[in-house]
C-alpha cells in the first residue's frame, strides 16, 4: 500500500527560452486489490516561478466498485469542475491526464494492471536499455543511485533510493513537434519533464474513508452522479 507522495511534477516541464512552465503537485494512495486515489493541482509558472493562472484540487479515485472523476468541466473557460462516476477504469484515466499533464498514469498503471491504456511504466521500466550507473545524489535527504536509461527510445535518467529500492525522481526529455517541420526549420522542440516522489510509505493501514472521497462542490460545479 502507497499510503501518500506529494511531490512537484515537471518543475521544468518547458525549456527555459518558454514563457511558462507547468508545475503539478499531486497525492496517491492505493490498498489491493483495486482502491486508489490520485488527487491533483496544475498551475502555470511565468519566468519568475509565479503562479499565471488559479488552480483547484482535481482527483481520480475508486472505492473498489465505483470510479469517481473530479475535474475541470470540459468545453468551458471559467474554472468550473465535474462530478462524475463511471466503470471503465482505462476511459477515467485517459480524461485525467490531460489537466493533470500525464502524472496520473504512471503511478496509477503501476498498482493496477487494468489501468493500462497501452503498456504500463513498470513495464516500461523492465525493458530498459542503455543502463549506465552515473553517480549518487540525495533525493529529500535520502541518497540515491542516479541511473541514466533508455525507456522506449527516450533517454530518461532515475534516482533509485539505496537502502529501500523506491523510485524517487525521474527526469525524460521528450521531442513534439512534425518531422518536416524540424527538417525545414533546423529546430528541435523538447520537453522536459522532471517528476520527484516524496514521503512514500509502504504496507501502513489507509483509512476507507480516503477512498469514499467527495468533494465540496461551489456554485458553479456540476454533480453529474445523481
Amino acid at each position: 500500500m502507497l499510503v501518500q507522495a506529494d511531490p512537484d511534477i515537471a518543475k521544468r516541464l518547458l525549456p527555459p527560452s518558454s514563457s511558462d512552465k507547468t508545475l503539478v503537485s499531486f497525492k496517491t494512495y492505493f490498498a489491493r486489490p483495486n482502491m486508489f486515489r490520485f488527487d491533483w493541482k496544475s498551475s502555470v509558472l511565468d519566468r519568475r516561478s509565479l503562479p499565471t493562472t488559479r488552480s483547484r484540487e482535481a482527483s481520480i479515485w475508486s472505492d473498489g466498485r465505483t470510479i469517481y472523476k473530479w475535474m475541470p468541466t470540459v468545453a468551458t473557460r471559467d474554472d468550473s469542475f465535474t462530478l462524475s462516476a463511471s466503470d471503465h477504469l482505462e476511459m477515467s484515466i485517459m480524461e485525467a491526464r490531460s489537466s493533470s499533464s500525464t502524472a496520473v498514469y504512471p503511478l496509477i498503471s503501476m498498482f493496477i494492471k487494468e489501468a493500462n491504456v497501452a503498456i504500463s511504466f513498470a513495464d516500461i521500466l523492465g525493458r530498459a536499455t542503455e543502463l549506465a550507473l552515473l553517480t549518487e545524489e540525495a533525493v529529500d535527504g535520502e541518497m540515491c543511485y542516479v541511473i541514466s536509461a533508455n525507456l522506449s527510445g527516450a533517454p530518461w535518467t532515475i534516482w533509485i533510493a539505496k537502502q529501500r529500492n523506491v523510485l524517487r525522481k525521474t527526469r525524460t526529455i521528450y521531442s513534439y513537434g512534425s518531422f518536416d517541420e524540424r527538417v525545414q526549420t533546423g529546430v528541435r522542440h523538447e520537453v522536459i519533464a522532471e517528476e520527484t516522489r516524496s514521503d512514500i510509505k509502504i504496507n501502513e493501514p489507509i483509512s476507507r474513508d480516503v477512498f469514499q472521497f467527495r468533494p465540496k462542490l461551489q456554485t458553479h460545479d456540476l454533480d453529474a452522479t445523481h
